[in-house]
């Protein structure tokens, strides 16, 4: 399998989701999923940020599935206050 890479278009207000305390989030992606991860800077007015993920197909999809975990948990504790 050869390596590929997707970029996912997330909301700014899930970055700190997606990092994590001190970038912790990122790392445990990085760890599990085997994939290289990279956050891009928002571009100017933009309300997304673009998170790129490179590995193969397999990584990515773990990368993927665990980013998304982050998300999703990060949007249900904001909503909680």
């Amino acid at each position: 399998a050869g390596i590929t890479s997707v970029q996912l278009h997330v909301p700014s207000t899930s970055v700190g989701s997606i990092l994590g305390k001190g970038g912790a989030n990122i790392q445990q992606v990085r760890q599990f999923s085997g994939a290289r991860v990279k956050l891009h800077n928002s571009e100017d007015g933009s309300s997304e940020r673009t998170v790129e993920i490179a590995g193969t197909p397999e990584q990515i999809q773990v990368a993927q599935s665990i980013l998304q975990s982050f998300i999703s948990s990060g949007a249900q504790a904001n909503s909680m206050y």
